[in-house]
């Protein structure tokens, strides 16, 4: 401010040199307004500095929400930024209110989930928490389900395993269409995946989604699915089938004739696991079906009723395993050179009776 206009400082000079412009808050924000200027090194070294989210969350809320947010979404939505920029970004919309979450952030979140960019994917999949409760079925459904169901047979298997994971959110905002068919159908094919934790991940997934399946379609899926999982190497995936078949026993959606005839025979052999913490899981499990079968026994009659004909019950059908039995000794003889025609015993049976019934009457 001196009289001489040669002596006064440049307006150049005094923009870089003043310590009114060397503020933190002032740097990053020029710094964001030259982000799609920026090279590669200079955005990572300044999205990884671990002082970032504690020193935006200082800046008032309105220059973080209506400056510095805009600069972030638009920079993700054209590539200026890549995925280190998310959880700033995630971390200045958690300040939103809801209306303004929906016009500023929904767009933008829509479009990543559609951008071929697997490390920005599982980022996004990984803050998933943070956005899920801001997007609706139809949203999911139709924009986000398809770009994030390739994720099931991606090359990658982390991006496979972070989908997996990523069903516990989404899922109850799917339609009932894709949980029942599209879902059901991938989840079969991760059930042989090479990756072990991607087995487990996906057992324990079909247990979290187990209530949301019809009726029909749980009764035809989850027991099988169950018993491959019991069968693979992998020790916590026979925990994880264990503990997903008692989770959907406690909510009753075993009859107890599968319990019965499939479930505990399955689980029986689980007893006798290499592993300690599978079998106490297989024990628990077997105590809790015995118990479901001894209220079942108290329940049923003292014995089967005796039909209106007065035969007593299960007469035919001795008979018949009789006949069957007979056929099956005729067929051994047949082997061995001493057949005897079965169908001549059984006639020979009648003829006995009539023989011994004129025996009687002469004596008498």
């Amino acid at each position: 401010l001196t009289g001489s206009p040669r002596a006064r400082l440049g307006l150049d000079r005094f923009l870089q040199d003043s310590p009114y412009f060397q503020t933190a808050f002032v740097q990053t924000c020029l710094f964001l307004e030259q982000l799609m200027v920026k090279d590669a090194h200079d955005k990572e070294k300044f999205f990884k500095n671990a002082q970032l989210p504690k020193l935006v969350s200082q800046f008032p809320d309105a220059m973080a929400k209506y400056k510095i947010l805009p600069l972030l979404t638009n920079g993700l939505d054209f590539g200026g930024a890549d995925h280190n920029a998310l959880p700033l970004t995630l971390t200045i919309a958690a300040k939103l209110t809801p209306e303004e979450y929906k016009a500023q952030m929904t767009p933008s979140i829509l479009k990543w989930f559609t951008l071929p960019d697997r490390t920005l994917r599982l980022c996004l999949l990984s803050h998933l928490d943070t956005i899920i409760g801001n997007l609706d079925s139809s949203q999911i459904s139709n924009t986000i389900w398809t770009p994030l169901s390739q994720g099931f047979t991606d090359s990658v298997p982390q991006l496979r395993e972070a989908t997996v994971k990523s069903l516990i959110h989404f899922a109850p905002k799917l339609s009932e269409r894709i949980i029942n068919g599209d879902l059901l159908k991938f989840l079969a094919a991760l059930q042989v995946d090479p990756i072990p934790g991607i087995r487990c991940n996906t057992t324990i997934c079909l247990s979290k989604i187990s209530p949301m399946l019809t009726p029909t379609i749980r009764q035809k899926v989850l027991l099988q699915a169950f018993g491959r999982a019991l069968k693979d190497p992998f020790p916590p995936s026979r925990k994880a089938a264990l503990s997903g078949m008692s989770f959907c026993h406690e909510q009753g959606y075993f009859t107890v004739a599968d319990i019965a005839t499939k479930i505990l025979p399955a689980t029986s052999p689980m007893c006798l696991d290499p592993e300690l913490i599978v079998r106490q899981t297989a024990l628990q499990s077997c105590t809790a079906y015995l118990k479901t079968l001894e209220a079942e026994s108290a329940r049923l009659p003292a014995s089967a009723p005796t039909p209106a004909d007065g035969s007593k019950p299960g007469a035919a059908g001795s008979e018949d395993a009789s006949l069957a039995s007979g056929m099956f000794d005729w067929a051994l003889g047949k082997m061995l050179g001493t057949a005897t025609d079965p169908m001549s015993a059984v006639a020979a049976k009648p003829s006995a009776a009539v023989h011994a019934a004129s025996s009687a009457s002469s004596a008498a």
